[in-house]
C-alpha cells in the first residue's frame, strides 16, 4: 500500500439549471487521522481553494513539518505559523458506537472548511521511519562534529530543542 493518500474532494460540479460549472460551499471536517484496512494515515497537508467561483479564485496550502510536527499555511510568499494544532478545519476523530468518524467532545468547536479540497495523509508508519532516518543522519552528523566524544542521546535531544526553537523564533520575524 502506498505510503501516501492522496484525496481530492469533488468540489466542482456541472449546474444543468444555469449550463455551468459551479463550485460546492459544503463544510467538510477534516480528520487528523485515518484508519484505511488497520493501517493508520495522518494528516500532512491541506490544499485550499478560496473563492466562491469556479472560474477563479486563490489558492493557499497548509502544511506540516514532519520533523517537528509545526504547521504552517503558505499562502503566495506570505507564509503563517499554525502551531501544533494544524488547520483550523481538522479535528481529533474517534469512531462512535454506529462505526461512523465523529469529532471528540469537549475540544475546541470545529466548524470545518468549505475551500479545502485536495488532503494529503502519509502513512504514519512511514512518518516514523523518516524520522528515524532523519535522527540517525542528525547523530551522525553530531558525533563527527565532536571530536569523537561521541554522543548520547540526552546531548542529541537537547540540540534539536534548541535547533527547533532557534528556527521557530527566526520564523517568527
Amino acid at each position: 500500500m502506498s505510503p501516501v493518500l492522496n484525496i481530492q474532494l469533488a468540489r466542482y460540479i456541472f449546474d444543468r439549471h444555469t449550463f455551468s460549472k459551479r463550485k460546492l460551499m459544503t463544510k467538510v471536517l477534516l480528520p487528523r487521522t485515518l484508519d484505511v484496512s488497520g493501517i493508520k494515515y495522518n494528516l500532512c497537508a491541506v490544499q485550499d481553494h478560496l473563492g466562491t467561483s469556479a472560474h477563479g479564485g486563490h489558492y493557499t496550502a497548509d502544511v506540516m513539518d514532519w520533523k517537528t510536527g509545526m504547521w504552517y499555511k503558505f499562502n503566495d510568499e506570505e507564509v503563517t505559523i499554525l502551531g501544533s494544532r494544524g488547520p483550523s478545519s481538522s479535528f481529533e476523530s474517534e469512531i462512535d458506537e454506529s462505526g461512523l468518524i465523529r469529532p471528540n467532545c469537549g475540544r475546541d468547536k470545529v466548524v470545518g472548511s468549505q475551500d479545502a479540497y485536495n488532503l494529503l495523509y502519509v502513512q504514519e508508519e512511514y512518518l516514523s521511519e523518516q524520522c528515524g532516518v532523519e535522527m540517525r543522519s542528525f547523530i551522525e552528523s553530531e558525533t563527527n562534529t565532536m571530536d569523537g566524544e561521541g554522543c548520547d542521546g540526552d546531548n542529541v535531544l537537547s540540540t534539536i530543542k534548541v535547533q527547533r526553537n532557534t528556527r521557530y523564533e527566526m520564523e517568527l520575524e
